[in-house]
């Protein structure tokens, strides 16, 4: 894996009287939610990002076994899922840490989807199993896919995978500056 420099920033406004006169302090805030945007950033772009100026992200990365819910994409069923494990199991690849990542929306359909009609039993359960394996939710998984002739703004995916095994290097740590001097807006 060839890894390069890529640069993430975020920016915050906040007046000195502000910095001066909250509590708590302001100036705490803003740093959570910068922390907080540098996270999604991150996710966002280990997840799909395109490559090139951003990072390359799993679901743009080639080579990955890959099954899709019918020719135009669909609500995932049973069988779905288990092609994920069997996909990943093939690969040699199927260890303890596996797990899924999903939008909301996906969990929630999972979790009124039977496994086989009039069975009663759910493809997810109420806890945040599915197929045995940790799920988890994250809204940067994209929500706006294609396949086949089907270009829609709720098209999810789902990755199953080994998540331990990402790589995401870091040049240098995390700088938090104020601008007090030029005042940019980003």
């Amino acid at each position: 894996v060839v890894m390069t420099p890529k640069t993430i920033c975020g920016g915050a406004g906040a007046t000195r009287k502000m910095l001066i006169q909250s509590i708590p302090g302001i100036d705490r805030v803003i740093e959570n939610d910068l922390i907080n945007g540098l996270a999604q950033g991150l996710d966002l772009a280990a997840i799909n990002g395109a490559g090139g100026v951003v990072p390359l992200g799993i679901l743009q990365t080639s080579g990955l076994a890959k099954s899709a819910a019918g020719t135009n994409g669909g609500v995932p069923i049973w069988a779905n899922i288990v092609e994920l494990e069997s996909l990943v199991a093939t690969g040699n690849a199927d260890v303890e840490n596996m797990s899924y990542v999903m939008t909301a929306g996906v969990k929630g359909l999972l979790k009124t989807a039977e496994k086989a009609s009039g069975t009663a039993q759910f493809i997810m359960g109420e806890t945040d199993v599915l197929n045995g394996y940790k799920a988890l939710v994250t809204e940067s998984m994209p929500k706006d896919g294609t396949k086949g002739t089907h270009t829609v703004a709720d098209l999810h995916s789902i990755l199953f995978g080994d998540f331990s095994q990402l790589l995401v290097a870091f040049w240098g740590g995390l700088d938090i500056k104020p601008d007090e001097i030029t005042n940019i807006k980003r």
